[in-house]
């Protein structure tokens, strides 16, 4: 009987006033952001009756209804898709690590994807998508896989700390390892380019992955609010696959977006104000959505019809926060240590 009062309280809790506004006004602003890309996300702009008859299919015939439908629909679809499974991704890294300074750009999976595709390619000149974004999700998992060893020697008593110190390191250690390969084949310099805005722009194949990934991390997410220290291990390695396939398939279809699953995942906790993944990991999931798809449409405005890439700005929104966050993990655990020293 208690237990089933607790379980009962627990979902009357989820369904309180500030959670219901903060859903529902998350969930408008990515409708909205998804109907401003569809509307502009591209080197025309659409108004919304042009939008309403070309997907009741009354001007089949117009170059503007074919690009609409074959190129801006699965582009901002794969867009939309790819911020909010970066946000999810951070979100089980996070709750895995036990630390929540922590992403897939900076555990070392995007960058290892990033190589490990290249790599395939080059040597193997592979264009399945399917066989790319498992190259690209087994090379994620070798990333993180590495890190986690190199966190196992860096001398630092915090756990969480001394795996986002040997995540960097291997992050650092790829990006030396990239630049030099770009410089060795030079021939595939151009194709550098194109992995960091990805492979397949206008593939299909993220929707079903990341919607299968999400609707596992959502009916889990009631599992997270417990104490991490209790998980058991098939949990955390169910959060690390999902996490590494939601960012090993996201990079290959879309590109590089650094530190989104940073920004996404800790803007969701100030807003829920509380550690209840039931309404964090969504908040996340549509924020991320929302930043990567402003962003992605916002470049067609700044120089016609060229698109500016704006990659960059994400890492360099991120960086600042991860310094911040770095150094307030740091000042308490300075605290905890000089606390139990005390006792």
């Amino acid at each position: 009987m208690e237990q089933n009062g607790l379980k009962e309280s627990s979902t009357i809790r989820l369904f309180t006033r500030n959670n219901i506004i903060l859903l529902a006004g998350c969930l408008f602003v990515t409708l909205a952001s998804f109907l401003f890309a569809l509307m502009h996300g591209g080197a025309f702009s659409l108004s919304i009756s042009d939008i309403f008859n070309i997907s009741l299919n009354r001007v089949p015939e117009s170059t503007q209804g074919r690009i609409f439908t074959e190129i801006r629909l699965p582009l901002t679809m794969n867009t939309l898709l790819y911020g909010a499974a970066m946000g999810v991704a951070g979100i089980l890294l996070q709750r895995a690590t036990r630390f929540t300074v922590i992403c897939p750009s900076t555990l070392g999976l995007v960058p290892a994807g990033i190589l490990a595709v290249l790599i395939a390619i080059h040597l193997f000149e592979l264009q399945n998508e399917w066989a790319v974004s498992i190259i690209g999700t087994l090379g994620a998992g070798i990333g993180l896989l590495i890190a986690y060893l190199v966190s196992l020697a860096i001398p630092i008593q915090a756990k969480g700390l001394r795996r986002l110190v040997g995540g960097l390191v291997v992050v650092g250690v790829l990006v030396v390892v990239l630049f030099i390969l770009v410089l060795k084949w030079e021939l595939e310099i151009s194709f550098i380019a194109n992995l960091q805005t990805g492979l397949f722009r206008t593939g299909s194949l993220l929707i079903p992955i990341s919607l299968i990934c999400f609707v596992l991390s959502f009916w889990l997410s009631g599992r997270m609010n417990g104490n991490s220290n209790d998980d058991p291990m098939w949990l955390i390695i169910i959060f690390i696959v999902l996490a590494t396939i939601l960012t090993g398939t996201a990079i290959t279809t879309v590109g590089n977006w650094a530190m989104v699953g940073l920004i996404a995942s800790n803007v969701a906790r100030w807003l829920a104000r509380r550690e209840d993944y039931r309404v964090i990991l969504p908040v996340a999931a549509m924020i991320g959505a929302v930043i990567v798809s402003v962003l992605n449409t916002v470049s067609y405005f700044i120089n016609p019809p060229m698109v500016t890439p704006l990659h960059t700005v994400t890492g360099l929104i991120g960086l600042p926060l991860l310094v911040v966050l770095i150094w307030k993990e740091a000042v308490r655990n300075a605290k905890v240590i000089q606390a139990n020293k005390s006792a």
